[in-house]
């Protein structure tokens, strides 16, 4: 049991704030070193996996070397027959076209998705398979739960599939960069502070708490007006509103320290400078 009640550790809470670095400037910008390198890019190979009633075709990439079980796919066009239908499925009532996206949504995927699979043990150093098994499905278990901020908060998630012999989820196409890259780490403390707050907010708005503050969990929009927060493995859903608040706060403040020092160590490294 706490030694603290409610209101002492919100206050504790408050008071642990973390504040911008003595020395660090107001605002950055990305430097010359920063434009145009690539990030941990890999080359798009052909793939294709069985979603429900379509084989769907693709040309991909795993994200980034550190999490080759990610993958950004880019459709292949339906053929000129479905095409077809869909568009003529246009001029059916609203009701019947959303009874087919509800009821076969891999005909409406989008041109850009994510396929996210279940790592195996070789993904991950000192991870066993029914461990990894556990976190894919509390990650698929925590999209289901958070259905109503899907496509804001957090991605839409379109369904579960099969993809070289492994469980995945395919998930909605967030554009931006994660707030680890040099192009999302130029907010402001006060920008940052509250674009996370509305993020952690949201979700707590739900009773989910994002625990892993890994800021490769979180894609900061081109418009720099929105965080969407990925990586659900590890969102939790506290019994209480008082330990949803509480935990929320304290992931939120943790998420937040590690964006200033992400800064400060790429402005040290020569990525980003002063504005």
């Amino acid at each position: 049991m706490s030694i603290f009640n409610y209101e002492e550790s919100m206050q504790l809470l408050a008071d642990m704030q973390p504040r911008p670095i003595p020395g660090e400037p107001e605002r950055y910008r990305v430097t010359e070193k920063a434009i145009g390198k690539p990030w941990d890019v890999c080359p798009l190979r052909p793939l294709n996996f069985w979603f429900r009633t379509r084989r769907v075709f693709a040309f991909g990439h795993p994200i980034s070397p550190r999490t080759p079980n990610v993958y950004a796919l880019h459709l292949q066009p339906p053929s000129a027959f479905v095409r077809f239908l869909l568009h003529l499925l246009q001029s059916f009532p609203s009701f019947i076209r959303s009874w087919f996206h509800l009821h076969l949504p891999e005909w409406f995927l989008p041109n850009r998705i994510v396929l996210k699979c279940q790592k195996r043990g070789t993904d991950v150093e000192y991870a066993d398979d029914e461990r990894l098994e556990r976190l894919f499905e509390a990650e698929h278990y925590a999209y289901n739960r958070l259905k109503p901020i899907q496509g804001l908060t957090i991605p839409r998630c379109y369904g579960s599939t099969h993809f070289s012999g492994r469980k995945a989820l395919i998930l909605q196409h967030c554009p931006g960069e994660t707030l680890e890259q040099p192009e999302a780490a130029t907010l402001s403390y006060s920008e940052s502070k509250k674009l996370l707050g509305d993020s952690f907010n949201e979700m707590a708005d739900q009773g989910a708490v994002q625990q892993d503050a890994s800021l490769s969990n979180f894609i900061l929009a081109p418009d720099k007006r929105r965080i969407t927060a990925v990586g659900l493995e590890r969102v939790t859903f506290p019994n209480t509103s008082e330990d949803i608040e509480c935990h929320s706060l304290l992931s939120m403040q943790t998420t937040l320290e590690n964006y200033l020092g992400r800064q400060r160590f790429l402005r040290s490294d020569g990525y980003l400078e002063a504005a």
